[in-house]
């Protein structure tokens, strides 16, 4: 499915293309993070959508819980890999991301995805530069 090739691009760029060699915490930390991300806009697009998605699968409940362990897993990788104030940081952005993937439904406005969840991409690294 798409969403996982989304997820694993960011991964890569994140844990490869930016270190002298392969962080697979890194990558596997953002491709579980971008990934459950996407899956808000499966659910906006699943009438639209022409491929099979997840939630198109099992469903937007599912779906949504499906986004919330990739995030709760991704929260658990950083625990144990990487430094205090980097794994706060994810904590914090997981936490608002699963809030907002719960508040998430076909219905929400343009904005809603475009600007709110989209952001969430870059929550970490904002959270990261304040803590």
């Amino acid at each position: 499915m798409k969403i996982f090739y989304v997820g694993l691009v960011w991964g890569l760029v994140n844990g490869w293309l930016i270190f002298p060699e392969i962080e697979w915490y890194y990558m596997l930390i953002t491709a579980l993070y971008i990934t459950a991300l996407i899956i808000p806009f499966d659910i906006r697009d699943k009438k639209l959508d022409k491929i099979m998605t997840i939630p198109k699968a099992i469903g937007n409940s599912k779906s949504k819980l499906f986004a919330i362990i990739l995030l709760i897993i991704s929260t658990i990788i950083s625990y144990n890999t990487l430094d205090t104030k980097s794994f706060f940081a994810l904590t914090i952005s997981s936490l608002l991301s699963m809030a907002l993937i719960l508040l998430t439904h076909e219905n929400r406005p343009k904005y809603f995805y475009s600007v709110i969840i989209e952001s969430c991409c870059a929550l970490p690294l904002m959270l990261w530069y304040c803590l």
